[in-house]
C-alpha cells in the first residue's frame, strides 16, 4: 500500500541492448505483451500486469553480469524450454 511519504511510482521496468528489438519480441513471446518499436530503435513491451518493459538501445555490449533479472512463474501442465520461438 502506498504511503503518502513517497515521492515516486513504479513506472516501468527498464533494460539496455544493443539489439532492443530482439530482446524486446523475446520478453513478448515469452510473457504475453504486445511489442512496440519506437523511432529510435527502443522498443516497449506493453499490456503487462506491472506497468511497461522497456528496452533501451545502447551501443556498448554487456561486459559483466547483469545484477538484474524478471522471476516468471508458468502453470504447472506448461513444459518450459531454454528458449522461446522468435
Amino acid at each position: 500500500m502506498p504511503t503518502s511519504a513517497a515521492i515516486a511510482a513504479y513506472k516501468g521496468l527498464c533494460l539496455d541492448a544493443t539489439d532492443a528489438e530482439r530482446v524486446a519480441s523475446f520478453w513478448a513471446k515469452a510473457i504475453g505483451g504486445e511489442l512496440g518499436v519506437q523511432s529510435n530503435g527502443d522498443a516497449v513491451v506493453r499490456g503487462l500486469g506491472f506497468g511497461r518493459l522497456w528496452v533501451n538501445v545502447v551501443p556498448e555490449r554487456k561486459v559483466v553480469k547483469n545484477r538484474v533479472h524478471l522471476d516468471v512463474r508458468t502453470p504447472r501442465s506448461t513444459r518450459c524450454s531454454t528458449s522461446v520461438p522468435r
